[in-house]
This record gives structure tokens, sequence and C-alpha cells, in this order.
């Protein structure tokens, strides 16, 4: 059973306070001997310190101050330690006191609070420097992993866009069709030739980028677009509605066309009457959304649809993290739209 980052952390907590606590007991029944008051002293301590680290550990997570650099840190983190440790000692105090009635109030005076103060705070710093010590540790672990993860999706997005280079069906039907208008309207083969060279072109150089303009990805799929328009005729129709807000964000290569190669594949060419594909992308508050639409309804069996599009929704995480959104389901009653959200730089 792998135990959770949540469960490490307060296993490590209460082992590494009751060390502390069970230390300072050793040392103070070394020179005093053991009480039932001084046990009971050493656990409103150790207690206490175990809660105030936890509240240390929220503030710095809460604030943000795993992700400062060195310099605004050190200057935020002495003070903040000072209080929680002139806070703590407080709280130990009024306990031992006012609560379990162990000591008095002259049992203390300014000298001995500032000496208890100044040796918690000085507790609190080791702390401190111990969880950054394996929050960064941890975070480049994380880090590593997340670097081989992008690193195996981007390769297995390259083969896949190897593989559509090669596909037999596309290129074959593409040249075929081509060929059919070189006699019948040659002005038209010629730019059908332009589009199938820009498109193959493009699927060769994006392995060497991780993001391009989106206003290139489109301009590719116009070209994937009106190549496939040979083939299906009257039986596809299309439309890409750009924002012009959306134009310079960056975005994986072959992500939209992809989406769209899919919906022609199990949508228009499944349909004797075809139908129409809708590309369209927009800016909402911070995120750029790109929706594919086509017509025909998504069958459970297909729910998902595919390696291609999983592979797509992966790099999208590992690219911009879990505020990607990436989702494939039923519309309209006669359509199909597969949409992703992504941060905007």
């Amino acid at each position: 059973m792998r135990l959770t980052r949540p469960t490490l952390y307060w296993i490590s907590q209460l082992v590494g306070w009751s060390l502390y606590g069970a230390i300072g007991l050793f040392f103070t029944a070394a020179f005093n001997g053991l009480t039932l008051k001084m046990v009971l002293s050493q656990g409103v301590i150790t207690g206490t310190m175990l809660l105030t680290s936890h509240l240390l550990r929220h503030l710095l997570r809460r604030w943000g101050w795993l992700r400062l650099r060195p310099v605004p840190l050190l200057v935020r983190l002495p003070p903040l330690l000072l209080g929680l440790a002139v806070a703590s000692l407080a709280v130990m105090v009024f306990v031992l006191v006012a609560v379990l009635h162990l000591y008095i109030w002259s049992d203390y005076n300014l000298f001995s609070l500032g000496g208890y103060a100044l040796s918690t705070f000085m507790v609190y710093c080791w702390w401190t420097l111990l969880y950054f010590i394996i929050h960064v540790f941890e975070d480049r672990q994380r880090q590593e992993v997340e670097k081989w993860k992008l690193q195996a999706a981007v390769n297995e997005a390259e083969l896949t866009a190897l593989k559509s280079q090669l596909n037999p069906h596309f290129v074959f039907n593409s040249l075929n069709n081509i060929r059919a208008l070189v006699l019948e309207d040659p002005h038209r083969a010629r730019e059908m030739i332009t589009h199938l060279s820009t498109l193959l072109r493009y699927t060769i150089q994006f392995n060497n980028q991780d993001r391009v303009p989106l206003k290139r990805e489109l301009e590719v799929v116009q070209d994937y677009l009106t190549l496939e328009s040979i083939h299906y005729e009257k039986r596809l129709r299309y439309q890409i509605e750009a924002d012009p807000a959306t134009l310079e964000v960056a975005v994986p290569p072959m992500t939209v066309q992809l989406l769209v190669e899919n919906a022609i594949k199990h949508g228009i060419a499944n349909r004797p009457q075809g139908g129409e594909v809708r590309v369209r992308t927009f800016r909402s508050g911070p995120l750029l959304e790109i929706e594919v639409q086509n017509s025909g309804q998504l069958e459970s069996a297909s729910a998902g649809t595919g390696i291609g599009l999983r592979n797509a929704a992966e790099r999208l995480r590992l690219l911009f993290g879990e505020i990607t959104e990436f989702t494939l389901e039923n519309g309209s009653p006669d359509t199909v739209a597969a949409r992703f959200r992504i941060p905007v730089a």
C-alpha cells in the first residue's frame, strides 16, 4: 500500500516532534529527575510546537513563499518565525499556568521568557530549513517525472504525426484526386499540390517545436480541409471562425488538425449525406478555447475515441498543467463537439 503525501507528512510530523519531546524530557530528567509535572510540561511544549509548525506550513503554502527566490524569502521568514515563536510561547505558558496549574505566573520573568522565545525561534528555523530541503527535493523529482512524461508524450505525438504523414489513405486519395484534376482543372490541381506540400512540410517541421502560433495551425487545418473537400465533394462543408485575438496564442502543433481529422473520420465519412465541420476559436477570460464540431453522434462504444485524442489530451495537460480541459461529447441532437481550453501565456 502506497502512502499519500499528506499521510507521510503527518507521520513525519508526529515522529519528528515525538523525538524532540523525548530528547527534551531525557535531558530534563537527567538534571532534575523525572516527574509527572515535567512529563506534562514537555507534552504541552511538544504538542504546541507540532500544531504551530503545521500552521507555519499552511502559511508558507497559502502565501506562495515556497516559490520565492532566496533573498525575498530570507527577508520575510525571520519576522514570521519570531512571531510564531512568541505566539507559541504565549500559548504554552497560558496552558501550563492557567489551564493545568503546573506553574504560577511568577515562575516566569522577562529574561527566561526571552530565552524560551529564542530557543523556540531556533527550533522553527531548523524545522523550516528541513521542510524547504524536502520540498525542493520533491519538486525537482516531480519536475523530472513530468519532463520524462512530456518527452514520452511528444515522442508519441511525433510518431502519430509521422504515421499520418505517410498514411496511405490520405496521401493516396489526395494524389489520386489531384491527378483527376490535372486535365479537368489544371489551375485547381496546382493549388491542391501546394496545399498537400504545405501540409506535409508542416508535419515534418513541427517535430522540433513544442508550440506554434494558432494562426499557423489554422492555416494547415485549412489546407487539410481543402484537400479533403476534393475527396468528399459536396458531402463535406466546413467553416473556420477564429477570433483575431486568439491567432498569436501558442498551441501544440497538429492538435487542432487532429481534432478536425477525427471529426471527418468518425463523423462525415460515416454519413452518406455527409455533414459539416466547424472550427471555432475564442477567448474565455484567461483561457483560449478551441472547439471542433461535426455532424453526427458520438456512440458509446467510441466515447473517448482513440489513442490519438488521448495522447493529445495528455500532451495538453503536460504542457499547460491541470488547468487544461479537454472534452469530447454530443452537442445538439446531430452534432459532436470536441474542445479544449488552455491558459493564454
